[in-house]
């Protein structure tokens, strides 16, 4: 069958809405929050006294941020928004190692940060395992650059 309509094939293509762009979307910790509000309002029944919801009744989410680690996901959120930079930065051609190496400072910076953050956390705490990875790739990346790999 051969397709002969430009309207029909187009409108076929979603084009991505606003909402879609990298400078709209939210940031780890507004959607660990918003999953938290939404795993709490889904997991409580009401209550004939009225009292709000034990810790047992909320989503695994919502576990974590009564346990106050927000800081930790903000922290985790930076992180990764170093490495973001670091990548983009190792690929364009305009930057010199010597700008490179300012972000390289922070990543090591941000990971000693993380792994601070990791060992005031029990070693069967669902979080440390993501504060321990992050600090890993920033710090191998922080490595890999101070050896030369990337000259």
């Amino acid at each position: 069958m051969k397709v002969t309509d430009d309207t029909h094939v187009n409108s076929l293509i979603q084009k991505p809405s606003s909402s879609q762009t990298q400078n709209n979307r939210p940031g780890f910790a507004e959607t660990l929050a918003r999953s938290y509000t939404q795993g709490v309002n889904k997991n409580s029944e009401p209550s004939k006294s009225g009292a709000a919801p034990s810790v047992s009744q909320t989503s695994p989410v919502g576990k974590i941020m009564l346990a106050g680690l927000t800081e930790s996901f903000q922290e985790v959120e930076n992180t990764l928004g170093l490495l973001d930079r670091y990548a983009k930065a190792l690929a364009d051609p305009a930057q010199t190692l010597k700008q490179v190496a300012v972000l390289v400072k922070e990543m090591e910076q941000a990971a000693d940060r993380l792994k601070g953050a990791s060992h005031g956390l029990p070693d069967d705490h669902m979080v440390k395992e993501l504060l321990d990875q992050t600090a890993i790739v920033a710090t191998v990346e922080a490595a890999k650059f101070n050896r030369g790999d990337y000259i």
